[in-house]
C-alpha cells in the first residue's frame, strides 16, 4: 500500500486517492521526460463505461475512472514531443468483480484474452495512436470521440442574456444535425472566439457561429507583414523574478529537487528553463506589433495562442536580455487571424533561446490568406 500524499484522514486499506495517484504519476513521468532513457514510451489507462456514461450507485468509481481519462488526454499532449504515447481503454471483461452480477455464460464470453490484444497493439512501437479512447470486450473494439451541436447564440450586444432566451432556443441548442467533432481545446474554443467577434462587430449576431462569416476589412496584408522585424526589445530581471516564476509554475520548497530554482543561496541556484518564454513576451507587450506594415489590428481583440521554446544555453539568474522578433507568417482562420512571431533572445551576442508564439486576432480573418503554414513549429 502507498500512503496518500495529502491528509485525507484515515484511509484504512484504501491504497491511494485519485488526486494523489495523478500527482505521483506526473512526478514519475517528469523525471524521465528529458532523460532520453526510452526512445518510445507507451502508457495505457484503464477507464470504464461507468466513467464515460455514468452508472447508478457508482458515483465515486465513475468520477475516478473519468478522471483517468482526463489525465491520459493531458499526458498524450505533454508527452508527444518526447515520443510518449498515452491512450485509454474502457474494457468490459469477466472478472471476480463482475462474476457476482453477470450470468456465468456472459462472464465466459468476456474473457480478458479478448481485451489484451488491443493493449498489446497500443503498446507496439509501430502504433502511432495517441490520446485515443476505446471501448473493448468480447472481441469487439470501438473508438469514441466527442460530438457537439452547432449551437445557438442567445445573446445580443448591450443586452442581457436571459433564461427565457435559452429556453426559446433549446431545440436548436440540442440539435445534433451537422454536429461538429472538436478534438482539442483549440477547436473547442473556436466557436466561443467566433461568438465574441460577432457580438462585438455586428450587435446582432448570426445564430450559427460555426457557419457565420466575419466581415473582412481586417486591415491585414500578409504580403506586407511577413518578414517584417519588430523593434528590438529588452528585458531586465533579478533572481526574484526567477524565483517567483518557479513558484508560479508549481515548484515547491517541499521538493528537494526544486530548491535550486527557489533559493538564491543554493550552490546550484538556477533559472527554470521555461522562463525563456518570458522575455519574448516583451516583443509584443512593448507595442512593437503596432508598427508592422500590413498589420492594422485592434489590440483589444488579441489573444495569446500557442508557445514554442528551444533553449540553447542555460538562462542567467539576472541581467538584461535582448529580443529580436520577426513576423514569420500570417494565417487566415476564418473567424480571426493568427500571427506567428519568431523571437531570438540574446545575452549580449550569445543566443540563449528561440521562441515562436502565435497571436490570435479575433474578427480579423477572411482576408483570403492561407490557413496553415510550414513555418509553424509543432509543439
Amino acid at each position: 500500500m502507498i500512503r496518500c500524499l495529502k491528509m485525507h484522514g484515515r484511509h484504512g486499506k484504501c491504497s491511494l486517492c485519485v488526486e494523489c495517484y495523478c500527482l505521483l504519476l506526473l512526478r514519475f513521468l517528469s523525471n524521465y521526460f528529458n532523460t532520453g532513457l526510452f526512445s518510445v514510451t507507451r502508457i495505457i489507462m484503464t477507464a470504464s463505461a461507468a466513467g464515460i456514461y455514468g452508472n447508478f450507485g457508482q458515483a465515486n468509481y465513475s468520477a475516478a475512472k473519468l478522471g483517468l481519462l482526463g489525465l491520459a488526454n493531458t499526458l498524450a499532449i505533454e508527452g508527444r514531443k518526447y515520443n510518449i504515447y498515452c491512450n485509454t481503454i474502457a474494457p468490459v471483461a469477466g472478472s471476480r468483480l463482475t462474476e457476482t452480477v453477470m450470468p456465468p455464460d456472459l462472464v465466459a464470453s468476456l474473457k480478458p484474452e479478448y481485451v489484451a490484444p488491443l493493449v498489446l497493439w497500443l503498446c507496439h512501437e509501430q502504433c502511432q495512436e495517441n490520446g485515443g479512447l476505446f471501448e473493448v470486450g468480447a472481441g469487439w473494439i470501438g473508438k469514441l470521440r466527442w460530438e457537439r451541436t452547432q449551437g445557438q447564440i442567445v445573446r445580443q450586444k448591450n443586452k442581457p442574456m436571459t433564461p427565457e432566451g435559452v429556453r426559446d432556443q433549446w431545440d436548436a441548442i440540442c440539435d445534433f444535425e451537422n454536429a461538429t467533432k472538436p478534438a482539442n481545446v483549440q477547436e473547442s474554443l473556436h466557436s466561443v472566439v467566433s461568438v465574441l467577434s460577432q457580438v462585438d462587430s455586428e450587435g446582432k449576431v448570426d445564430a450559427n457561429p460555426a457557419a457565420a462569416s466575419v466581415a473582412s476589412g481586417s486591415g491585414i496584408n500578409p504580403a506586407e507583414a511577413v518578414g517584417q522585424k519588430l523593434p528590438t526589445s529588452s528585458f531586465s530581471f533579478t533572481p526574484t523574478q526567477c524565483i517567483l516564476y518557479a513558484l508560479g509554475v508549481g515548484m515547491s520548497t517541499k521538493d528537494p529537487d526544486s530548491l535550486r530554482f527557489l533559493y538564491e543561496g543554493h550552490q546550484d541556484f538556477s533559472c527554470l528553463p521555461t522562463f525563456g518564454v518570458i522575455p519574448s513576451q516583451a516583443a509584443m507587450m512593448g507595442g512593437g506589433l503596432s508598427s508592422v506594415p500590413g498589420l492594422s489590428i485592434d489590440f483589444t481583440q488579441v489573444l495569446h495562442g500557442e508557445q514554442y521554446l528551444e533553449l540553447y544555453r542555460p538562462l542567467p539568474t539576472s541581467g538584461t536580455l535582448t529580443c529580436e522578433t520577426t513576423v514569420a507568417d500570417v494565417l487566415d482562420k476564418g473567424s480571426g487571424a493568427v500571427i506567428l512571431l519568431d523571437v531570438n533572445t540574446y545575452n549580449g551576442v550569445e543566443l540563449l533561446c528561440y521562441n515562436q508564439f502565435s497571436v490570435f486576432v479575433v474578427g480579423a480573418g477572411r482576408f483570403g490568406g492561407r490557413r496553415s503554414s510550414d513555418k509553424a513549429q509543432v509543439c
